[in-house]
């Protein structure tokens, strides 16, 4: 429609059923969205937020610093753990991140991907820490989160902790790039431009207590 200026950028927005907190329809946060959790990037779409490449790469790398400082502490205290064969850690990681997870849905998202990543490791890389945290996850005694169970599988394969922390700042970028294609006038060079990582912050090392998930203007 000529009218439309949804049209007129090229989204595709499907209606979906789960509300956000303004009582909006809610597309990133609704459960099973095969999108997954975008950190508001739909909704952002919607309202006009983000509208070009700039508006979406200052989106985008906001979610990422959110992510370093929430996911990525977890995921390098797991590492560490997992280095150092102490279980505990990696169980208190667990819990301080599953904790600050600002919605269920998030919360829900993040566990069920660890659990799956869990196995994966498990029976097909024979990783023991991820074993073990597995076992953990399953007798309930720890909630399982992704970042940490990513954490433990990079340390059971040798991977150095910085490259660990860039591969899931990485993901985090190109997941929300790839929805961007999907939901913009934008091409794979622009994406792939407007994703910028930083692995050096890993040897900063913050502690749990310094996990922080919520940014205002992505959660409310």
């Amino acid at each position: 429609m000529a009218g439309d200026p949804s049209a007129r950028q090229g989204l595709v927005i499907q209606p979906v059923e789960g509300r956000g907190p303004r009582g909006r329809v809610d597309a990133d946060h609704a459960p099973g969205v095969a999108t997954g959790h975008l950190g508001g990037e739909i909704t952002a779409v919607q309202l006009r937020e983000v509208t070009d490449e700039t508006t979406l790469t200052e989106f985008v790398r906001t979610a990422v610093h959110r992510a370093a400082t929430s996911d990525g502490i977890a995921l390098l205290h797991a590492h560490r753990a997992a280095r150092d064969h102490d279980l505990e850690r990696a169980v208190a990681a667990d819990n301080a991140l599953y904790q600050r997870k600002f919605t269920e849905e998030a919360r829900t998202m993040s566990v069920r991907m660890g659990r799956k990543l869990g196995e994966l490791g498990a029976t097909m890389a024979g990783a023991p820490a991820i074993a073990g945290w597995l076992r953990l996850v399953q007798e309930s005694q720890t909630p399982g989160t992704y970042p940490v169970g990513l954490g433990l599988l990079f340390a059971d394969l040798d991977v150095r902790e910085e490259h660990a922390f860039a591969v899931h700042q990485y993901g985090v970028a190109m997941m929300m790039m790839s929805a961007a294609l999907r939901l913009m006038k934008i091409d794979h060079r622009q994406a792939q431009a407007g994703i910028e990582i930083h692995p050096q912050a890993a040897h900063e090392g913050p502690g749990l207590t310094k996990i922080c998930s919520l940014i205002g203007r992505l959660d409310v």
